[in-house]
């Protein structure tokens, strides 16, 4: 590869880091700067020496060299022109003099300096009357503006008092003393690195040489084996036999190799688990002592820098420094946080700015973690802030699909997150590496969690089903965060082809999960239990058993505000005709937007994949219905046995509606595990019929209005349940011109039989759907709809059905 050097520092410039050419010159990212300011720039706004082509610089707009740039003074051709006028006119000396004010240098939050100069009004002071009274003609007063750009230019040549240093001075300073002590701890690194990387080398070559020993072992054993059968049957053997018995050799030799190979494999992957589990204890240990060296050097630089500022305004009659606020050096134990998430901030909306930056901040590579750090919380005051900014870097920042390059050197800025990549460190250390260099104290919490293949009942032992996760303080409380979980679609793009996860990786990169960033502890323990109950941060600690028994959730059951109408334990036994019913709550503001659907199977290995009980699907044995803002599962299993419910939900959008202006196919949505439950039933009395074989899912009418706007028209019963005695009709009013489909179902009955005794009629805004039963027993009733007028192409949507129960 041909590396270049850069024009600003002379260090070699690799690929992704590379800004440039400019005249065959070029920079860092980094190094991009204004050659006399300093000011950062991009390929968008920079520019280059418009007189001399030779100049290999940048420049921003305010310093670059111009062609023409003259300046205008009192010796211009009009200037002197109207300034002879004008003393003509008798204007004074004195009063026609160009004041100009002096400006405070700007500041902002991250200045360090003081309040009363931040507030401040900068107030114009009053000038002499007779200013306003002087004797100056019209045609001369366009040339203030020329006189005044010049004054302005000098204004910026004023020698300042010390104080007035530039805001980024003292800034610079912290960031210098954070870089130097991430290369002494880089060195440390490193140096773990290496010492991880020789040891899994060694055990590599070992490996390597015990199964060429033994392969040439049992190779020599076989040939031997070939070669005495071969002499004791040499006179005896026909051609064909002995070409027979060269080939079942060298089958047996090739059948060899491949057992070879895959032991060899076996025990390079077993090592190099062993070896990643030792290097990410051995990471952890170490970026906790560094993160406790990189708070205090920060807490006792800012106070270093705060007495230095101090000293150079105590003639101020007000001081307010606005360093950053110094790092606590111990911090507080382990309590319950004084106010819950929702009450910490108004909404995630108030991120915005935040989650934008950081998205930008992602899209581009870093040298070190101070230079990342400085980019995602440059203009954040705080702890909140910088925490937010951490987090989402994290969920935004793709791992699985960037490309590391082998062979790259532990310097470049692939090698900053190298260690993510192989398996050295992981999600939780990099969060509490990164929070210490923005000066907020993080922990690093071991425990269990309900992660994947766990299943409600389980017991948890002390090798399984182990999880790491961290706790943040934020003014003055611990709160939980889960930055693997928050990015947990990362792993869709693990161990995929390339050009698969390209495609996709745009529509998944910005995905993330709200639930996972400062969770309640009420919430976190239905998923996380800490070995030290402390963190649990619960004014009542859980035993492990107890957490165990807690109801299986999931982060959407939190995120749309879910609740069980009763307490609930992972495990409900059913009655004893096999009936348990589930029902959850939700707020009013998500009961028009939210959608749900199950899954009933059985829990025995032996049944697990059977959805099936003598030829029914296990879905038919549960009626699920949603009436106001309470969706209700009433489940009767078909025989004796351990069953697992799971309970789907999700948030639908104008894409899954039927609209005014619409005439295409509802589009089809994901739905997400929002609970799940063990269901176990001992004894069964009676036997249980499957229902009607409608459409799977929801019942009633609530389906039709969410999706398509039809409204009831009473009395037809909300949870869609009818019980008639020959006949029944159903009436909608239809928001729009749709076409419609009524099917009639009943078990062991062909759909045809059926379709002379249901009638549909769609008068005005009326639907009416109609049925004469020709039997009693209990029917279905589906019903398909699609916007009137569309191609012939676009299928029928399911819109509701009911259950009749005919009884005459």
């Amino acid at each position: 590869m041909n590396l270049q050097k850069c024009k600003r520092c002379g260090e070699t410039v690799y690929h992704n880091e590379r800004m440039g050419p400019v005249h065959d010159a070029v920079f860092h990212r980094n190094c991009f700067k204004c050659c006399l300011c300093g000011t950062t720039l991009n390929l968008k706004n920079y520019f280059s020496n418009q007189i001399d082509a030779n100049d290999s610089e940048v420049y921003c707009v305010k310093h670059v060299p111009r062609i023409g740039g003259a300046k205008i003074d009192s010796q211009s051709m009009s200037i002197q022109h109207n300034m002879l006028k004008a003393n003509q006119g008798g204007l004074n000396r004195h009063t026609s003099e160009v004041r100009v004010h002096g400006v405070a240098p700007s500041l902002d939050a991250d200045a360090f300096g003081i309040s009363h100069a931040m507030a401040a009004t900068r107030l114009i002071p009053k000038t002499d009357k007779s200013v306003h009274q002087s004797n100056v003609g019209a045609d001369a007063l366009y040339i203030r503006q020329q006189m005044d750009a010049q004054a302005l230019q000098r204004r910026y040549q004023r020698k300042l008092d010390k104080h007035h240093f530039p805001p980024h001075i003292k800034k610079d300073q912290l960031l210098r003393a954070q870089k130097d002590l991430e290369e002494q701890l880089k060195k440390e690194e490193d140096e773990l690195f290496a010492k991880l990387d020789s040891e899994k080398k060694a055990n590599s070559q070992n490996i390597n040489e015990e199964i060429s020993k033994e392969w040439e072992q049992r190779l020599k054993d076989l040939t031997e084996r070939f070669e005495r059968d071969t002499d004791k049957k040499r006179k005896k053997l026909k051609d064909s036999e002995k070409k027979m018995m060269t080939i079942q050799f060298e089958n047996e030799k090739k059948s060899l190799e491949n057992t070879m190979t895959l032991k060899k494999d076996k025990k390079q992957k077993t090592m190099t688990l062993r070896l990643r589990e030792k290097g990410q204890r051995a990471t952890s240990e170490m970026v906790k002592k560094q993160s406790t060296q990189m708070l205090q050097m920060l807490a006792a630089k800012q106070e270093e820098l705060k007495q230095e500022i101090v000293k150079e305004l105590e003639k101020e009659t007000e001081i307010a420094v606005i360093l950053q606020k110094p790092a606590v050096i111990e911090p507080p134990s382990p309590h319950p946080p004084s106010c819950r998430k929702k009450e910490l901030f108004d909404g995630i909306s108030i991120f915005n700015d935040i989650d934008e930056q950081v998205i930008k901040v992602a899209e581009t590579d870093q040298e070190t973690h101070t230079e990342l750090i400085q980019q995602l919380t440059e203009n954040l005051i705080t702890d909140l802030e910088k925490a937010r900014a951490i987090y989402r870097w994290i969920t935004v920042k793709d791992l699985n699909v960037m490309d590391f390059n082998e062979v790259a050197e532990s310097d470049t800025p692939m090698g900053l997150l190298r260690g993510i990549k192989f398996g050295t460190e992981t999600y939780h250390v990099l969060f509490m590496r990164l929070c210490s260099y923005a000066g907020l104290h993080c922990v690093e919490i071991k425990g269990h969690s309900k992660s994947v293949g766990y299943e409600p009942g389980m017991k948890i032992t002390p090798e399984t089903f182990q999880n790491t996760w961290n706790a943040v303080l934020i003014e003055g409380d611990w709160r939980l965060i889960q930055c693997n979980w928050g990015a947990r679609h990362l792993v869709m793009n693990k161990d995929k082809e390339r050009e698969k996860v390209v495609k996709r990786r745009d529509q998944i990169r910005y995905q993330y999960d709200e639930h996972y960033f400062l969770t309640d502890p009420d919430e976190f323990i239905q998923e996380f239990w800490p070995h030290d109950p402390k963190w649990q941060l619960l004014e009542c600690p859980l035993e492990l058993a107890d957490f165990e028994s807690l109801p299986f959730v999931r982060s959407v059951f939190f995120h749309y505000g879910m609740q069980f109408d009763q307490h609930k334990a992972a495990v409900i036994e059913t009655g004893e005709k096999g009936g348990i019913k589930i029902a959850l709550r939700i707020p009013e503001e998500h009961e028009s937007d939210l959608v749900f659907f199950y899954q009933l199977r059985f829990a025995d290995k032996e049944r697990r994949n059977d959805l099936t009980y003598r030829g029914a699907n296990l879905e038919r044995f549960v009626f699920q219905a949603m009436v106001d803002n309470s969706v209700t599962f009433s489940i009767h299993v078909p025989t004796v046995a351990e069953y697992f419910f799971e309970v789907f939900a999700n948030k639908i959008d104008e894409t899954n509606r039927c609209l005014e202006d619409s005439n295409s196919n509802l589009a089809p949505f994901r739905l997400k595990c929002a609970c799940k439950f063990k269901i176990t039933c001992g004894s069964l009395i009676g036997k249980m019929h499957a229902l009607p074989n409608c459409a799977a899912g929801e019942w009633g009418p609530k389906k039709a209005y969410r999706h398509f706007g039809l409204k009831p028209i009473l009395p037809a019963d909300q949870y869609g349940m009818l019980t008639v005695e020959d006949k029944f009709q159903i009436r909608f009013q239809i928001p729009r011109p749709l076409q419609f489909v009524a099917k009639l179902r009943m078990n062991q009955v062909e759909d045809q039989v059926l379709e002379p005794f249901i009638h549909l009629t769609a008068e005005g805004q009326i639907l009416s759907v109609s049925a004469t039963l020709p039997q009693p027993g209990q029917y279905g009733l589906d019903l398909y709809a699609r916007p009137k007028g569309s191609s012939e192409g676009n299928t029928l949507s399911h819109s509701c059905k009911y259950l009749i129960n005919c009884i005459k």
